[in-house]
């Protein structure tokens, strides 16, 4: 499969048994790419971010993948309706990982600054960041 324009940094796959042929990957063209790997291609690109997308997660219930990249930024995406659902730039360096906690609902980032950041997604909603809900150090 090829789709992106440069190299693919992260890839994930979803562990739902009704969607094992999607897999997401983030790659130095500062795009995320979500793959039907029966068509043996992109089916959507999701483009926010400004600079290499370092890694991506898809949630346990599949509906939201997130990304992290050298622009900082922690970016999560409803699948359902394909709008950025939150968008994190607390870290002071480029994100290096990301982990979804299904028993508490966030999402935890590690960057280059050295820090652990955890969102919660219970409450995100497409178009709606609630001020409530920002990063915060583990």
């Amino acid at each position: 499969i090829k789709g992106h324009n440069s190299s693919i940094q992260s890839i994930a796959v979803s562990s739902e048994p009704e969607e094992r042929n999607v897999l997401v990957t983030g790659g130095s063209d500062s795009l995320v790419k979500y793959w039907d790997t029966r068509q043996k291609q992109s089916v959507f690109t999701l483009k926010n971010h400004t600079m290499q997308v370092n890694c991506v997660e898809i949630s346990p219930n599949s509906n939201l993948i997130a990304s992290g990249s050298e622009d900082d930024s922690v970016k999560i995406w409803d699948l359902r309706n394909l709008n950025m659902a939150y968008d994190c730039n607390d870290h002071e360096s480029s994100i290096t990982c990301l982990q979804f906690n299904p028993s508490y609902r966030n999402i935890a980032s590690g960057s280059a600054d050295r820090t652990v950041k955890s969102v919660s997604y219970t409450h995100l909603r497409a178009h709606e960041t609630p001020e409530h809900l920002v990063c915060r150090l583990l």
